[in-house]
């Protein structure tokens, strides 16, 4: 299981970064990206069906405290990412924040960032179970593979946004403190579900934001 889970979001993020370039057209790209990772969804929570069922049982006891929770962490990683940055900025590096694709008018940015905005949705759930369940909480038990974890996780996690700051290494620092915070929490917690929700809250907000833009333009 760990392993498909490691090949599937590697496809996810590599493979399927191959497969939406051949694809003309950014309408095109961003609905063979939204199957990419539907289907890497598919695939993992299928896999981890009874760890998620069972997390979520305890998760959904005391529901509207572990929402509450989610946004406080959702608020940690907006204001540690920017602070981050600004930090980052303070020794002379260049970082950049997330580079969305271009379009060429109003109309087909409207219509890409509604048909994106699925992606960013199911990504939390598969990432959350790749990056913290199998690269770092199953070796939380190991004084010595659980350290070496956590960073590895974290790092990757971070890499792993590659497509989202072109290629920028620099850019993808902050993204792996927020590994590493993520990692925190799953470690704290020892559900999965304060990871994928927070995650979610952290992803829904720019499209949140997105979509009110767009319906008040």
């Amino acid at each position: 299981m760990a392993l498909v889970s490691v090949l599937v979001v590697t496809f996810e993020f590599t493979g399927g970064k191959l497969l939406v370039g051949v694809v003309s057209g950014d309408l095109a790209r961003a609905l063979a990206s939204d199957a990419i990772y539907l289907v890497a969804f598919l695939i993992l929570v299928w896999m981890y069906r009874d760890v998620l069922k069972a997390d979520w049982k305890v998760y959904w006891k005391h529901i509207w405290r572990n929402l509450v929770l989610a946004l406080i962490a959702w608020a940690i990683i907006k204001v540690g990412l920017e602070g981050i940055r600004w930090a980052m900025t303070q020794v002379g590096l260049s970082v950049s924040a997330v580079i969305m694709p271009a379009s060429t008018s109003i109309n087909d940015i409207k219509t890409i960032q509604i048909v994106s905005s699925l992606a960013p949705l199911l990504a939390p759930f598969s990432e959350e179970i790749m990056f913290r369940g199998t690269l770092f909480y199953q070796w939380t038990n190991s004084k010595i593979a659980g350290p070496i974890m956590f960073i590895v996780s974290s790092i990757a996690f971070g890499l792993v946004h590659w497509n989202s700051f072109n290629g920028q290494i620099i850019s993808m620092i902050p993204y792996m403190f927020m590994g590493a915070f993520f990692a925190f929490i799953y470690w704290k917690s020892g559900n999965i579900w304060h990871n994928i929700m927070a995650h979610l809250f952290f992803n829904s907000y720019p499209i949140l934001m997105a979509l009110y833009g767009l319906f008040t333009m």
